[in-house]
């Protein structure tokens, strides 16, 4: 899974440049619940292989939904407040993750219905896909904002400016703003 992670992760925003940040999210959360349905499915005389090969699109949907969902949740918000919307993003991950730990460990509890515990757990997560997926529809491309130069010090940048800016040697005592206020000077 970690490794799933490390190449998707970053096709991820490739994927939302290209169609449009609700894409990565509709199709990560699609190719999640269809996992979890397999596994569901999955009788329990199912050789290893066929759970892995199942937990594979769990794997892959999340590495291709999380970061274009955490770039909306963000491109929402003033940058002021970045760090606050992050927290309560991360926060409601953990209590939403701690909640499915207890109510999902609490189905399967019973040892002597330990598949139909973990089935039920399967489809509830599910879903709850399915319906998360239903309500990505209804989300819409961040706003258009006035640019705001903060990252070139209230200096507006071509993008060609903006090139040579990430080509530019750090410099002793000097940040890239001011570096590049040099490059505008010339």
């Amino acid at each position: 899974m970690a490794l799933l992670t490390a190449f998707i992760s970053p096709t991820a925003a490739w994927f939302a440049a290209r169609f449009g940040p609700r894409m990565p999210v509709i199709t990560g959360q699609v190719a999640m619940m269809a996992g979890l349905i397999l596994l569901a499915l999955a009788p329990a005389s199912a050789p290893t292989w066929l759970l892995i090969a199942a937990m594979v699109p769990v794997g892959a949907g999340g590495s291709l939904a999380v970061p274009a969902l955490t770039s909306l949740l963000l491109d929402q918000v003033a940058a002021g407040r970045a760090g606050t919307a992050s927290g309560v993003l991360n926060t409601s991950r953990q209590i939403g993750g701690a909640l499915a730990v207890a109510v999902f460990g609490a189905l399967i509890a019973d040892h002597d219905h330990l598949a139909a515990g973990l089935e039920t757990s399967l489809l509830i997560a599910a879903a709850a896909l399915l319906l998360t997926t239903a309500a990505s529809f209804l989300l819409f491309p961040p706003p258009a904002r006035e640019p705001t130069g903060h990252a070139a010090g209230g200096i507006e940048l071509t993008a060609e400016q903006i090139d040579k800016l990430g080509s530019l040697p750090p410099v002793a005592g000097e940040t890239r703003t001011q570096a590049g206020r040099q490059l505008l000077e010339r």
